[in-house]
C-alpha cells in the first residue's frame, strides 16, 4: 500500500523532450518527408546493369543503396475541414547512382 509520505515528486524538464523538428513562421512541421528525384540511366550492353534489372521482381520489395545530393528543401501547408491544418517539411535528393542492396 502506498502512503502519501512514500510518494516522491519529480520535476520533468520539458525541453529535454523537445526534438529539433524544423519550424517555419513559428509552426513546427507535423509531417516530415524525404523525396527522391531523378533518373539513373542504365546501359543495355552492360552485363552488370542487366543483372541489376533482372534482380528486380514486379511487386517484390527491394533494398537499394542510393547516392545523390540534396537538391532542395521546402514547406507545405494543407488546410483541413476536420481540424487543424497540417504543416509539412520535405527534403529532396537528386539521385546520381543506385546499387542493389541485400534482399529485403
Amino acid at each position: 500500500m502506498t502512503v502519501a509520505s512514500d510518494i516522491q515528486e519529480f520535476e520533468l524538464e520539458a525541453s529535454a523532450y523537445d526534438l529539433p523538428i524544423p519550424t517555419t513562421d513559428g509552426q513546427k512541421a507535423d509531417k516530415l518527408q524525404l523525396r527522391f528525384v531523378g533518373v539513373v540511366p542504365l546501359d543495355r550492353t552492360d552485363p552488370e546493369h542487366l543483372s541489376f534489372l533482372e534482380a528486380l521482381k514486379l511487386g517484390k520489395e527491394v533494398r537499394l543503396i542510393v547516392r545523390g545530393g540534396v537538391s532542395g528543401k521546402g514547406w507545405s501547408h494543407q488546410p483541413s475541414e476536420d481540424g487543424p491544418a497540417t504543416v509539412g517539411f520535405h527534403a529532396a535528393v537528386r539521385i546520381s547512382d543506385v546499387e542493389l542492396g541485400e534482399p529485403a
